[in-house]
């Protein structure tokens, strides 16, 4: 069991001083953070298996960031829908036919965006 939250003092050590529990306890806490960068970095040179696990580790964080920006705007579009099918039923009978209008021109918009999407 490694307490990631205690790597203060052990930042503080030149990396060729680290165990090999240090160093990888630095990488797994600050592979990610931009302040920690040249750490990290010096880290991953010190061991070969370090650097695959970085490789990987950015790869991962690409695909990851990219399923959730198109997972978000997936969740966008239908929450969207979903309030315009909301206001149409919620409208009184004499608003309904310009809501209606709208969320034809609002679904044709959201089929449009996700045949883009769909597209990437």
């Amino acid at each position: 069991m490694v307490e990631l939250t205690k790597l203060n003092e052990v930042l503080k050590k030149p990396v060729e001083e680290m165990t090999d529990m240090e160093r990888f306890s630095v990488f797994l806490r600050y592979a990610e953070h931009p302040d920690y960068r040249e750490v990290v970095n010096k880290v991953i040179e010190s061991r070969e298996g370090l650097a695959v696990a970085g490789e990987m580790l950015m790869s991962i964080s690409k695909d990851e960031r990219e399923r959730a920006i198109f997972r978000n705007r997936r969740i966008a579009l239908a929450d969207q829908e979903s309030n315009m099918i909301t206001a149409v039923r919620n409208a009184k009978t004499e608003e309904r036919e310009k809501w209606q209008g709208v969320v034809a021109d609002k679904n044709a918009e959201i089929a449009r965006l996700r045949a883009m999407l769909d597209e990437k």
